[in-house]
């Protein structure tokens, strides 16, 4: 419906003042989407921002579809303003144009990040402090159809953790977000908490696909990949002293084919502070080593109920 509101100023009697007159008209008949109306300086092509877009021209007007708009435009973390709004103007079919500013973010991006770390069963820092240096390299918009470069470090004492991540939005004409990510972890485990002694150096490294399909109460998403994985001596030459272990998988490199499928159900009154509905996840990891020797399956099932007392 379109409603639309005036006002009238009118001579009254009363000295003390005048007399205001509001107007209401209320037109039944049923609003539509228009054409869209580009504004900004996104180098995006309109293709493929339209396939963002929740509504469509010539559909009734829908406020949840704005919105849905409007999410959808700015998880691609693109942008550094979205906005969306309907013109004043409608035409004979009762069409209201749709207005859609984009002002892109920077083309590249470099964040810093330092600090210290602490870790120990109090604030002495003899032990168990460390530095903290990280950093992230970003670069929207590569290949002009909203995708993104993602390169990020982190570095303390006892991690190293370093990754470069391809995001695309879309695959094959479908809304789901995919990305192609390359890693390479180190971490130190510590004799115990806060000691500077290590016991060992595990390393993590590997390249994995992913995949995350989004609806509206349905969430779905998808990693598959190659991992290697292994253990080397720290501090400590004869890990023996403190763990268990077999000297066969010290100083070797083992390789695990995985697949991590995901699926999360969501039917609540507000997703960050729900107070009635329900959560459903279930995922599921399964890991298989190349040599058949360290092959491993995980299932994991959540569900949370939400029910107002009062």
């Amino acid at each position: 419906f379109n409603i639309v509101i005036d006002y009238e100023l009118v001579d009254s009697q009363d000295p003390e003042g005048v007399t205001l007159v509001w107007t209401i008209h209320l037109d039944e008949k049923q609003v539509h989407f228009g054409k869209f109306v580009i504004c900004g300086n996104s180098a995006i092509p309109f293709k493929y921002l339209k396939r963002e877009l929740e509504i469509k021209q010539g559909q009734v007007w829908d406020k949840k579809k704005v919105e849905k708009s409007l999410t959808n435009l700015r998880n691609l973390e693109l942008f550094d303003t979205v906005y969306l709004h309907s013109h004043k103007e409608i035409d004979d079919m009762g069409r209201i144009p749709v207005g859609i500013k984009l002002i892109a973010a920077d083309k590249y991006e470099v964040r810093t990040r330092v600090g210290g770390q602490q870790v120990g069963k109090d604030f002495s820092l003899q032990q168990g402090f460390s530095y903290k240096l990280g950093g992230t390299m970003i670069m929207n918009n590569p290949f002009k159809f909203g995708d993104r470069v993602v390169v990020e470090g982190d570095f303390t004492r006892f991690y190293e953790n370093f990754s470069i991540q391809y995001l695309m939005p879309w695959l094959f004409n479908r809304p789901i977000r995919s990305q192609i990510k390359i890693y390479d972890n180190h971490y130190l485990q510590p004799l115990f908490i806060g000691s500077d002694t290590s016991i060992y150096n595990a390393f993590q490294q590997g390249v994995l696909f992913g995949l995350q399909e989004k609806h509206e109460n349905i969430n779905f998403g998808m990693n598959v990949g190659l991992e290697f994985k292994g253990i080397s001596s720290a501090s400590i030459d004869d890990v023996a002293v403190s763990i268990d272990y077999n000297p066969l998988y010290l100083h070797k490199k083992f390789a695990f084919l995985f697949v991590q499928p995901s699926l999360m159900w969501t039917n609540v009154d507000n997703i960050l502070n729900p107070k009635c509905g329900s959560n459903a996840l279930i995922s599921l990891l399964a890991m298989a080593d190349i040599d058949s020797q360290t092959s491993l399956f995980k299932l994991l099932g959540e569900y949370a109920l939400y029910v107002p007392f009062s």
